[in-house]
């Protein structure tokens, strides 16, 4: 009996350090559980916060556009990696990081001139870009 309950022990461990894939398409939903390309999550956001183990991989499809910013809330270890990539047919992932705004934050200036103060959370000198494929 003893080591069939020694076996046990050694497969739940071995269960739980195993690297999970996430799945990422703008058609997706952050109510599915992001697991296959069948339920994909929808949003960098979803993303964003969004807890991630060493070895784990986030795949974005490809042909994908996202106007957000993305910011990894973990990471990995010098060994093992979380890893982001693309999955699917088709061209790289696009990610815009556009900014959103509002028709009051914009001021008329003179005539047909508009104009904005957007403020940087990170000089661009500091970002790190991905390049997919």
């Amino acid at each position: 009996m003893k080591p069939v309950g020694l076996l046990l022990a050694i497969a739940f461990l071995c269960a739980g350090a195993s690297a999970t894939t996430y799945y990422v398409d703008p058609s997706g939903s952050n109510a599915n559980d992001g697991l296959s390309p069948q339920t994909p999550w929808r949003t960098l956001l979803k993303v964003g916060i969004s807890s991630f183990l060493p070895g784990d991989s986030i795949l974005f499809k490809r042909d994908g556009v996202w106007n957000e910013w993305l910011t990894p809330p973990s990471s990995g270890t010098s060994g093992n990696l979380i890893k982001f990539d693309a999955y699917g047919n088709g061209q790289p992932p696009e990610f815009t990081g556009r900014y959103a705004t509002s028709g009051a934050q914009w001021s008329n200036t003179s005539g047909n001139v508009w104009q904005i103060t957007l403020s940087a959370t990170q000089a661009v000198s500091q970002l790190k870009f991905v390049q997919f494929g």
